[in-house]
């Protein structure tokens, strides 16, 4: 991007810094620019917001059985897909609630 594109002068959109002041300056829309000090900022931000989130307990993790029966009702045949998903959702379930309990 050249510093002086057309004479019109670029800034950052959040803060108001000047493309001269930042060390890079990303383009959105038209019109609309956030420099890399405001993205460093935005990042901290909601990685702080995540650390904070607490983490929602999974609950009781249903059975195969009762995966299949659930998915018997919007599912007609094709019995051996099914029992696959079963599988999958499952495992993915556990994993998701064993990392929930580091």
């Amino acid at each position: 991007m050249a510093k002086k594109a057309a004479g019109v002068k670029k800034s950052c959109s959040f803060c108001g810094r000047n493309y001269d002041a930042v060390s890079r300056l990303i383009q959105g829309d038209a019109d609309a620019f956030i420099c890399n000090e405001c993205v460093e900022a935005c990042h901290m931000l909601l990685k702080k917001d995540q650390k904070q989130a607490p983490s929602k307990p999974i609950g009781k993790i249903p059975t195969p059985s009762q995966i299949k029966e659930h998915l018997d009702e919007y599912i007609i045949g094709q019995n051996k897909a099914k029992k696959n998903a079963c599988r999958c959702s499952l495992q993915s379930l556990q994993a998701f609630a064993y990392q929930g309990r580091q």
